[in-house]
């Protein structure tokens, strides 16, 4: 009897994933230029409509080198426009946050970005929960426990 994985693999050698954008097209130098950081000046203002935020930057044209990288990115995988719009708004406020493009972000910054993603409340708007992600670690503001392995790592396949 025929085994029913072997009869729904495709014919032929199987071919590695590959990252479907090149990454060497685009300017990935580590430091922001002083029109760049006052064009991200504006995502760290009192909250304001996303949407409208990522257009106007997107008009100006002074965000070009970090919104053509995401736009090719979400470009290529499914997801709901206003997560992506959303998305794009919490990378652009934490370059402004850290002084520094997502290019030279270091590990502990991304998984302070992914875990308040993964955790679907957006970049610091954490107060609906007990949880907040600090420096990569969760913290339990009633207890002031902090855990180095919180679920997140597990869920998003990430090393703390």
């Amino acid at each position: 009897m025929e085994n029913p994985k072997e009869s729904m693999r495709p014919e032929g050698p199987m071919t590695p994933w590959a990252w479907p954008l090149d990454l060497e097209i685009y300017d990935r130098t580590p430091a922001l230029a002083s029109e760049e950081q006052e064009a991200l000046a504006t995502f760290l203002l009192p909250r304001r409509d996303r949407a409208q935020m990522v257009m106007t930057a997107s008009q100006q044209g002074k965000l070009t080198r970090l919104m053509q990288p995401l736009a090719d990115v979400f470009a290529v995988i499914e997801g709901d426009k206003e997560a992506k719009v959303n998305s794009i708004h919490l990378l652009l406020r934490m370059c402004a946050r850290e002084g520094q493009p997502f290019w030279a972000w270091e590990h502990p910054t991304w998984l302070r970005v992914l875990g308040t993603a993964f955790l679907g409340l957006g970049a610091f708007h954490l107060v609906a929960r007990p949880w907040n992600v600090s420096r990569g670690v969760l913290h339990d503001p009633q207890t002031r426990q902090f855990d180095r392995d919180p679920p997140i790592h597990h869920c998003c396949c990430l090393s703390p």
